[in-house]
């Protein structure tokens, strides 16, 4: 599999040098598996400990088998669940609606990707991001406290 990342990696460097054509579902396979190799560089190994080689096989699997229109949705989604976040961090109340619908947008977010979903893996995640200053980092860049706040929903609404 790793060899099939690279070998995606180097036909986009080639197209973006001109050398050669692509298709916009060549272009658009080529970015997911992009992505899936820069997430196995950063946390492959990692991930793997944590979550088993099956699971995060099957996760890759089934994001390169998402269509334009699911990554699209994807993507919707997490746009709207920082617009969340950021009308939650202004009121913060854990038991609002708002907090919920926060919880419930990470779900659906990563409902995209996730094999098969699990509140104690889903718990898991929210604790890494307030935990792993790379995730804090992440999320927080966009503003400051979302790693926290985001972790108490989960950690409130994941049943």
């Amino acid at each position: 599999e790793i060899d099939r990342l690279l070998a995606s990696v180097q036909q986009t460097m080639h197209y973006y040098k001109g050398e050669i054509d692509m298709t916009d579902q060549e272009k658009f396979t080529a970015f997911k598996e992009q992505k899936i190799a820069e997430n196995e560089a950063t946390y492959g190994e990692e991930i793997r400990e944590k979550y088993g080689k099956e699971t995060v096989e099957r996760s890759n699997q089934k994001y390169l088998n998402l269509t334009e229109e699911q990554m699209q949705e994807m993507t919707k989604t997490e746009t709207q669940l920082f617009e969340k976040i950021e009308m939650y961090l202004q009121q913060p109340e854990i038991e609002s609606d708002l907090a919920k619908e926060v919880y419930e947008l990470h779900k659906k977010w990563l409902s995209f990707t996730w094999p098969t979903y699990s509140a104690e893996a889903h718990k898991g995640l929210g604790m890494m991001y307030v935990a792993d200053e790379r995730f804090t980092a992440y999320y927080d860049d966009k503003y400051a406290g979302v790693a926290q706040a985001l972790n108490d929903a989960i950690q409130y609404y994941a049943k």
